[in-house]
């Protein structure tokens, strides 16, 4: 009897045993699964983001570009406008000093 009963809880630990590697066979399986889902979130996650910068990039680029050539313009537009207020002082300058003139000869 002693022996049977022996036997019988033997028994019982070899199945506590092997349920108990099956768990822990399951657990690392679902580690396991949780990695690889982790990585693939983050390769994920770090292509959006590359993605993300990259859109980011190009616009700041693109609003860089745009601002130079404003500038670039304005620069233009006061370089034309002093040459052209240049020109007419001189013209102004030009008349005055031969308004001089003649009044120096007329009152020869």
């Amino acid at each position: 009897k002693q022996h049977k009963y022996l036997q019988s809880s033997l028994d019982r630990v070899g199945v506590m045993e092997k349920d108990a590697r099956k768990v822990k066979v399951q657990g690392m399986n679902k580690m396991k699964a949780v990695k690889e889902m982790i990585v693939e979130n983050n390769l994920f996650t770090s292509k959006a983001i590359q993605a993300k910068m990259q859109i980011t990039s190009h616009r700041l680029r693109v609003m860089c570009n745009n601002h130079q050539n404003a500038l670039q313009n304005e620069r233009d537009d006061t370089t034309l406008a002093l040459e052209s207020q240049d020109k007419r002082h001189k013209h102004d300058l030009d008349n005055f000093e031969s308004t001089i003139a003649m009044n120096e000869m007329e009152h020869k």
